[in-house]
């Protein structure tokens, strides 16, 4: 019985999601100083309490290399609005108090009873 066989990509062979994301902030003209802006419009949209420079810059550069990282690891080619609802929603995620528990997302197993064999 022959065994099937797969095709192994190196991740050279893949598009890289990093250069793509990059080429989108500069291709539309993004500055890091209107990824700044638009963080602050997430802290005034969930009415919170800007915080300062200093420390909104550092949020919107994980966001950013957030944003290339899971795209990196993606099997296909982000559009500019998956790139803007990631940005948002990492802010957000920043800005908006944590809920006493997050979610799971979905593992299965995790929260549920190991299954008896």
């Amino acid at each position: 019985m022959p065994f099937p066989t797969a095709t192994i990509h190196s991740p050279a062979d893949q598009p890289s999601a990093t250069s793509s994301t990059a080429a989108y902030s500069r291709g539309r003209g993004r500055t890091t100083e209107s990824f700044v802006r638009e963080a602050e419009y997430v802290f005034l949209e969930h009415e919170l309490i800007v915080p300062a420079r200093e420390h909104l810059e550092p949020i919107v550069r994980l966001a950013l290399q957030a944003q290339q990282l899971y795209f990196a690891g993606v099997l296909f080619e982000p559009d500019a609005a998956q790139l803007d609802q990631f940005f948002y929603a990492f802010i957000r995620l920043c800005a908006v108090p944590a809920p006493q528990q997050l979610p799971v997302c979905g593992l299965a197993g995790v929260d549920s009873p190991v299954p008896e064999v």
